[in-house]
């Protein structure tokens, strides 16, 4: 069996990984490199960018498909599993149901444009019941410097403990 992953990017790869340590089987892995960030694009523009590249691993004979992209799953998890309903595809979201299970602190969700505007994620905040407890902002930038891997940065302000 095939399981295809899916992202904008390279941040799929920590869930490709994980995957990898727990079944054995052949995998694809198509990172939309040409394309990202999607989060700042026309939404229009990047469905047809995601229906593209799930159209790729369903022709590769994929049988399950990881949508490793938050911004993916957010604009067309619904779509592409109508256009496929013998395809299990699962998606990824912001981990706000694991950050709610801690009842006493605030959640900040940063997420690109598209995620935090979609409907998804606004009805999973509510069928959790955290409305009040979450924060959302729009961190398009963010993924623009997790996809350089650029990490090496330098800071001209010296911090000191108190």
């Amino acid at each position: 069996m095939k399981i295809g992953f899916f992202d904008s990017g390279v941040g799929g790869l920590t869930v490709l990984k994980e995957a990898l340590s727990k079944i054995n089987c052949e995998y694809i892995y198509l990172a939309d490199n040409a394309n990202a960030p999607y989060g700042i694009k026309k939404k229009e523009d990047v469905k047809k960018y995601i229906e593209k590249c799930i159209d790729y691993l369903v022709k590769r004979d994929c049988k399950i498909i990881v949508i490793a992209c938050n911004t993916a799953t957010s604009l067309s998890i619904v779509d592409m599993r109508k256009k496929y309903p013998n395809i299990f595809i699962i998606g990824t979201e912001p981990a706000v149901k694991v950050a709610a299970d801690d009842i006493h602190n605030r959640i900040l969700v940063c997420a690109t444009s598209i995620t935090i505007s979609e409907e998804k994620l606004k009805k999973l905040i509510e069928t959790l019941n955290i409305n009040d407890k979450v924060d959302l902002v729009a961190a398009d930038k963010l993924v623009t410097f997790a996809e350089s891997q650029n990490f090496h940065l330098k800071c001209n302000k010296k911090f000191q403990k108190k």
